[in-house]
């Protein structure tokens, strides 16, 4: 159904309106997975090119993102 794996409900006002501290906590560990910083086998189907055009997409197409989302290129 979707070609990258990443759930619809990132966009939605119910994420927008949690609180910021779990909000923040969702980023935080979004990120890691993107960044290949978690490489448990519960992410392990998630290919290299897979979580890099996640995290491309979700910069672009997210507003308000934390500051670490927005650097020029992944840790």
């Amino acid at each position: 159904m979707f070609r990258y794996p990443l759930s619809y409900m990132l966009y939605s006002a119910a994420f927008d309106g949690m609180p910021e501290i779990v909000r923040e906590r969702v980023y935080q560990r979004l990120y890691d997975i993107l960044i290949g910083k978690d490489q448990s086998e519960k992410f392990a189907r998630l290919t290299t090119d897979d979580r890099r055009a996640v995290l491309e997409i979700v910069r672009e197409t997210k507003t308000n993102l934390p500051p670490y989302w927005t650097a020029a290129t992944a840790r």
